[in-house]
């Protein structure tokens, strides 16, 4: 159990521990103090022994009936028993002559927690904490049962008042974590841990807090730098490796990436995972073979890990060999069909190989697996026009102007086919709309209908607009 501490004096412990095993096992009766009866429980329960402590707690009470910090330990036992009721009864029994014991107060927290009476359980850790010896695991204990009840903000701030006395509190940093991540507070994150960073300079798990906090914001090369701090203070801390490898790689630094990924095998095997985060690297890299090479030890370890399937798809059609990069997209597609990047891959090989239907189809799935990515709706227009008539084009326009209502990107893209269609009054009021929303976007008329450079109203719109 977490709400209690060993005896400083392991040594004696140990022997009260071997005298009443010995006691047991002769089947004779010794006298133990009360002390040392605490020790023996609390040496069992420490272990998870719930059992062994027990026959420990029920022989004390036996020897010492009326001692209230022997019951204490029996409910904890029954705790440790998910005897939850029957520890609560307990408890209330010594409350009616120690209503302000701190230890009770904990261990009658710890109960209502299990009983998933939240408030009662709040309001009990609460009482104890102006008394209580170990604060930080109280401040943790309420900061849980907040977290519990979803109520985050109150989570981060007691959460915060543990690490505050603790900031070695491993549990207490692991949660707090998770409920900045639920808030998407990172940048309160990076705040907090940079002030715990001030009173333990040399915690690598608060370094590595801070690296990911910085990663959920984006901010690549700060996370790798503070991966490196927590690698200063552990230099076989081999998740910081690897996060810092995944940060480079994130930030475009795909040479640097590999060599951290590669670092990392020395304190941790590489699973199939590490081997497909560097294959990725080189296939960003343009070094197909190299790539490949990665993905197939990826598919060694694990032949059903769909994103080597799709790397090694890339990696042909970027070879020139579309007829093999087919045959493995559709082995990933088998795997995962639920990504978009899959289809999209899909039906850049479809379309090369000329199977123009199933392209189309490949795009189109892409798009309604992620109806926010405008780029990904702009390369399925693209590949419309492509392939199809200006009718279709025109049907799939104006479903994009309904879900990506005023975006001047696809309002470009508008303008341009009103004026390769001839239409001119109404792709003039889309353009004006068009650089009210982003003036500096307006060349992509141009990059979408050359022609338009020489549209002397279209010209006079980017005058009239510029300022």
């Amino acid at each position: 159990m977490e709400f209690f501490e060993s005896s400083d004096n392991h040594r004696e412990v140990i022997t009260a521990v071997n005298r009443f095993k010995s006691m047991v096992k002769n089947q004779e009766q010794y006298y133990f103090d009360s002390e040392e009866l605490k020790d023996i429980v609390e040496y069992y329960l420490l272990r998870g022994e719930f059992e062994q402590s027990q026959d420990v707690v029920d022989y004390a009470l036996n020897l010492h009936p009326t001692n209230s910090e022997l019951k204490i330990l029996k409910a904890q036992v029954l705790v440790g028993n998910l005897q939850y009721k029957e520890s609560l009864k307990l408890i209330e029994e010594v409350e009616l002559f120690e209503p302000y014991n701190i230890d009770l107060l904990i261990v009658k927290g710890t109960v209502l927690s299990k009983l998933k009476m939240t408030d009662k359980a709040i309001k009990c850790f609460k009482m104890s904490l102006d008394h209580a010896e170990f604060k930080d695991e109280v401040y943790y204990f309420i900061a849980s049962e907040y977290q519990r009840n979803l109520e985050y903000d109150e989570a981060i701030k007691y959460y915060k008042n543990c690490l505050r006395e603790n900031p070695e509190h491993e549990s207490a940093l692991f949660e707090l974590n998770m409920c900045f991540e639920c808030m998407t507070s990172f940048t309160e994150a990076i705040q907090f841990y940079n002030q715990l960073i001030d009173l333990s300079p040399y915690s690598e798990s608060l370094w590595f807090n801070l690296a990911g906090a910085h990663c959920k914001l984006e901010e690549w090369v700060k996370a790798a730098d503070c991966y490196d701090y927590a690698l200063a203070i552990n230099p076989e801390f081999s998740s910081a490796y690897f996060n810092k490898a995944n940060a480079l790689a994130s930030s475009g630094d795909y040479e640097a990436a590999i060599a951290v990924y590669k670092e990392s095998y020395e304190f941790e095997s590489p699973s199939f995972m590490t081997y497909g985060y560097i294959g990725e690297c080189y296939e960003r890299l343009k070094d197909f073979d190299q790539a490949m090479s990665f993905y197939k030890k990826a598919l060694s370890e694990n032949e059903e890990y769909p994103e080597a399937w799709l790397g090694i798809a890339i990696c042909l059609d970027g070879l020139g060999r579309s007829n093999e990069a087919y045959v493995s997209i559709k082995k990933a597609l088998e795997l995962e069909n639920a990504d978009p990047d899959f289809w999209y891959t899909a039906s850049e090989i479809e379309e090369k190989l000329g199977y123009i239907e199933d392209s189309l189809n490949s795009m189109k799935s892409a798009v309604e697996l992620d109806q926010t990515d405008i780029s990904l709706f702009m390369d399925y227009l693209l590949l419309i026009e492509r392939h199809l008539d200006q009718n279709l084009l025109k049907e799939a326009i104006d479903d994009g102007s309904e879900r990506f209502s005023n975006n001047s990107i696809l309002l470009y893209y508008k303008v341009a086919f009103l004026l390769r269609a001839g239409k001119f009054q109404m792709a003039y009021q889309t353009f004006e709309l068009a650089l009210t929303i982003d003036y500096k976007d307006y060349e992509r008329v141009f990059i979408y209908y050359p022609e338009a450079k020489n549209n002397q109203n279209v010209l006079d719109l980017i005058d009239l607009y510029r300022d």
